[in-house]
């Protein structure tokens, strides 16, 4: 999931007439328009359906006179959107609206399409659509509204920083769609013609078509650099030194750095790169929210010298880059002692 950040930060501003704090008639739910509602989930890619729980929990809170929490009850979702759609349901009721409206069916359609950003392109874009099970609760919502307050803002006009984030917000969604269905087209690495990189300390072979960063500001030939695709979209880069953190320490503060580049991703364990034995982790997420990544990382510590090993690409681009990632990895091996 993204970074969680408050209302206010979000600037998604609704309308005086249905904001209780600016005076004006109290609705029983967040009013809003049903194409509103579905642009602005999309293209916030569902941190509005985030703001359209905590508003809606604000409104139940202030009209049962509850101690609920309505930032945490948004937050934690999954675990009380049922509670939410069925509060509209029964409200209903009471007001004598006839609905059909199933909050049980409602929650898990919400949490399976929520979780699909998971599946492997292109099915992971079915969590653009999680606002769909929130239409039918909406309507239901704003006729218990219409019934109560008549006279009530439907708001159903973006604001202007409604419309910033949907001209920002439906860009990025735009760039990934077509990231799926048209991926760039990108060469093999290729390991037949593999280069030789041979030092002082080590040796390992790369693909013909990637290349050594040697521009970059922190390049050393001996102890860092970067072996990168043509692109440089997929890379590996090594520290090598006499480092004095072990190998699970060192390692620690890399996946804590990354864990919050790919936000809460899975990771697994492994404890061999090339002939080195040392501790290892491979972390499956997704770069600001929408690019699904794989990094994988090894640290090494032995009597003389460290090894630091940081290996990163797109899952689009992995099936190219794997071979050159095992040419890297299985060449690779240290001269002086181990």
């Amino acid at each position: 999931m993204p970074d969680i950040v408050t209302t206010r930060n979000l600037n998604l501003t609704e309308s005086p007439a249905s904001d209780p704090e600016n005076g004006a008639a109290k609705t029983p739910f967040f009013a809003v328009s049903l194409t509103k509602l579905a642009v602005m989930s999309v293209c916030t890619v569902g941190l509005y359906e985030f703001y359209w729980f905590y508003r809606n929990w604000r409104l139940i809170k202030e009209r049962e006179g509850s101690t609920i929490l309505p930032f945490w009850r948004a937050f934690f979702g999954f675990f009380f959107c049922y509670q939410c759609f069925d509060r509209v349901r029964s409200h209903a009721e009471d007001v004598e609206l006839p609905t059909s409206l199933s909050a049980g069916w409602m929650t898990a359609t919400w949490i399976m399409l929520t979780l699909s950003w998971k599946l492997h392109d292109p099915y992971s874009l079915l969590s653009f659509l999680a606002f769909v099970p929130l239409l039918p609760v909406q309507s239901l919502a704003n006729r218990v509204n219409s019934i109560e307050v008549p006279t009530h803002n439907r708001n159903s006009r973006l604001t202007g920083w409604n419309i910033a984030v949907v001209v920002l917000g439906g860009l990025l969604v735009i760039l990934n769609v077509v990231s799926v269905f048209c991926p760039l087209e990108e060469e093999t690495a290729d390991v037949s013609h593999p280069k030789t990189l041979v030092r002082q300390n080590f040796t390992l072979q790369y693909p013909a078509n990637w290349k050594v960063n040697t521009g970059a500001e922190d390049y050393d030939p001996d102890h860092q650099f970067v072996i990168a695709d043509g692109h440089g979209q997929s890379f590996v880069m090594f520290v090598i030194g006499a480092g004095e953190l072990e190998a699970d320490k060192r390692l620690g503060m890399y996946v804590q750095e990354f864990e919050k580049l790919l936000g809460s991703p899975r990771i697994e364990g492994f404890e061999r790169y090339g002939s080195l034995t040392g501790k290892g982790a491979i972390l499956k997420g997704r770069r600001m929210v929408l690019l699904r990544e794989t990094i994988k990382l090894f640290a090494f510590h032995g009597d003389s010298q460290s090894v630091t090993i940081v290996q990163s690409c797109s899952d689009d681009d992995l099936s190219r880059a794997q071979d050159g990632f095992d040419l890297i990895q299985n060449s690779f091996s240290l001269t002086t002692s181990k």
